[in-house]
């Protein structure tokens, strides 16, 4: 007889390993994975990035926030891969998607999550006056935010 632990897991029961590259350094730090909802569970680890430098950081809750908002509306809308990146230099966010959704971010009526996405747009707009939403040259949506920096 056979016990569960001993033998081979059926296909449908392998568990897949997404891939996730983490980088910090003085310039920035930088999120990779293939799953949106990865990088969403990586908003500890960009707080406490940003904490070792608290004295540059306004209001540690609101970037987290910002963060938050971005890649939750990421799982929601495109729950693929996803690249996250802060630049000291632009003192900006920014959240690289791979599907290009442009035509239904921040609006639209075809949208089956419109209330989130308004309410995601919403908080954004609310911690920051810098928001650019474009097509990424590599395929997907880019969105930038200037965090609220002192």
């Amino acid at each position: 007889m056979t016990s569960d632990l001993e033998r081979e897991p059926a296909p449908s029961e392998r568990v897949v390993r997404a891939w996730r590259r983490l980088e910090e350094s003085v310039d920035g730090w930088v999120c990779a994975t293939a799953r949106a909802a990865d990088a969403l569970s990586m908003r500890a680890e960009f707080r406490t990035y940003l904490a070792a430098c608290a004295e540059r950081i306004v209001d540690l809750d609101a970037v987290e926030t910002l963060y938050a908002e971005l890649v939750a509306n990421c799982v929601r809308h495109a729950p693929g891969p996803v690249r996250i990146e802060w630049s000291w230099r632009e003192l900006a966010l920014t959240v690289v998607d791979a599907v290009d959704r442009l035509r239904h971010w921040p609006f639209s009526a075809d949208d089956l999550h419109a209330e989130r996405t308004h309410r995601c747009y919403a908080i954004v707009r609310a911690l920051s006056d810098r928001v650019h939403v474009a097509r990424d040259p590599a395929g997907g949506t880019r969105v930038r935010v200037a965090l609220p920096l002192r």
